[in-house]
């Protein structure tokens, strides 16, 4: 076999020469580009990691914690009322109740982080609420630092719970106060945000319509370092004085419940921005707030069950319970109620009140179901201390909606009772057989 040389012109050398550098550079840029883009996906995989296995224990620690105080608040409710005739104990009392319903707050801080699974809100106007929130937040701030809120136009509804988001811009607002000890401008805007096919800041988000509401502030601004922590609890970047450490991670855990996002700009001596991300409701108009009750309606008469593995958590309820008229009865866990209504005392019973998370086989949820087909007329309140860890349950809605969390006081007890009591909830058991009868029909 004989090779011809071929000769090609310099001019053509040089086009493949160039054609030749520019494909490899393009290939480098390429492979630098999906090594970046691999390094930011482990690292948000292992930061999701760290946060989850956060939640999970802090909100056992929660779960413990808030028994401890509901029975601490439950008694000095109690001793209040005892020595309302001695004014220098009921100066104590009362100091020590204002210090467990601090303890309060902060497990409630806790639990908002520990708790992200997704969690149904309702059609919310962010700007009429922030309207609304502006004297709070004023408040929050020092007299050097001036509150500016920049109202989007046409601004959609979002779907969310109000309060985890009046309780976010709160703590968003100490953030920024604590970031300007000089004083400065705490800008609050709102704006309607469709997110393509995400990039940039954005990625991992998906696709769709967003309410965004960004907090921004002219302080000092985080390192990387410290913006990577900050939505970890417990972490703070005030070494003194900066409070618990919980403000950015219960507005993370509160977006993540919202089934939105949280994305945090800040770099030293340049302030920070805190954008959430809100998914955009399909409801056009916002549902009006519930009303009050008046104090003077929450009185009541019925029997009540009182189902709780924690014996000073049932006294306790027990003691709200008849101060508020009711006559009780109780059990300590699911298999000791079930017995109690299949006896003669189950026929004086209107309402069973349990706990949900109890040892012995049947917990509140299972207990909730049974009384639904064993005994319909029966109404049911589910309380808990761990709110997070009940989401995804197989389980009515209402009891989910209706859930008393602990520690709650007697003003709030009386308010869940007789809003329970005054329901018409359908019984489980009604419900199946209509659902196996249509599911019997359509099958013929």
């Amino acid at each position: 076999m004989v090779f011809n040389e071929v000769y090609l012109p310099a001019a053509m050398v040089m086009l493949i020469g160039l054609v030749m550098v520019v494909l490899s550079t393009a290939c480098l840029r390429l492979s630098e580009t999906q090594r970046l883009q691999a390094k930011t996906f482990s690292d948000q995989l292992r930061r999701s990691q760290r946060l989850e296995a956060v939640g999970q224990l802090s909100g056992g620690v929660a779960h413990d914690f808030n028994n401890v105080l509901g029975v601490i608040m439950g008694n000095l409710e109690f001793l209040q009322r005892l020595v309302s005739d001695q004014p220098k104990a009921m100066q104590r009392v009362d100091k020590a109740l204002r210090a467990a319903s601090r303890g309060r707050d902060v497990i409630a801080r806790l639990q908002a982080f520990s708790s992200l699974e997704p969690r149904p809100g309702e059609p919310t106007d962010a700007n009429a609420l922030i309207g609304d929130l502006r004297d709070v937040l004023q408040k929050s701030l020092t007299n050097e630092i001036a509150l500016e809120f920049r109202p989007g136009v046409d601004l959609w509804l979002t779907e969310i719970d109000a309060g985890d988001l009046s309780g976010s811009l709160v703590n968003l607002a100490v953030n920024a106060r604590n970031a300007m000890p000089s004083g400065g401008r705490l800008v609050i805007t709102t704006e309607n945000r469709t997110v393509p096919q995400a990039s940039g800041s954005e990625e991992g988000m998906v696709p769709g319509d967003y309410v965004v509401v960004a907090v921004s502030d002219g302080g000092t601004g985080m390192p990387l370092a410290v913006r990577d922590r900050a939505i970890e609890p417990f972490f703070s970047a005030w070494s003194e004085g900066g409070g618990s450490g919980l403000g950015l991670s219960m507005v993370y855990g509160f977006t993540k419940r919202s089934r939105g996002y949280l994305r945090i700009q800040s770099s030293p001596g340049k302030g920070t921005t805190v954008r959430l991300y809100l998914p955009r409701s399909a409801t056009v108009a916002a549902k009006p707030a519930r009303d009050t009750a008046a104090v003077d309606t929450l009185r009541g008469a019925g029997t009540i069950l009182v189902v709780d593995d924690e014996p000073d958590l049932r006294d306790v309820a027990e003691i709200m319970l008849n101060d508020l008229g009711y006559t009780t009865i109780s059990a300590k866990d699911g298999r000791e109620a079930q017995a109690i209504l299949e006896n003669d005392q189950g026929a004086e019973i209107d309402l069973v009140l349990s706990d949900v998370i109890m040892p012995g086989g049947v917990d509140g949820f299972e207990l909730a179901e049974w009384i639904r087909e064993a005994h319909p007329g029966i109404k049911v309140l589910l309380t808990s201390g761990f709110i997070g860890k009940l989401a995804g349950r197989d389980a009515e809605p209402r009891l989910i909606r209706t859930m008393i969390k602990k520690p709650y006081n007697k003003v709030t007890l009386a308010q869940a009772i007789k809003a329970a009591l005054d329901s018409d909830m359908p019984d489980l058991a009604t419900t199946r057989s209509h659902h196996r009868q249509t599911t019997a029909n359509d099958a013929v």
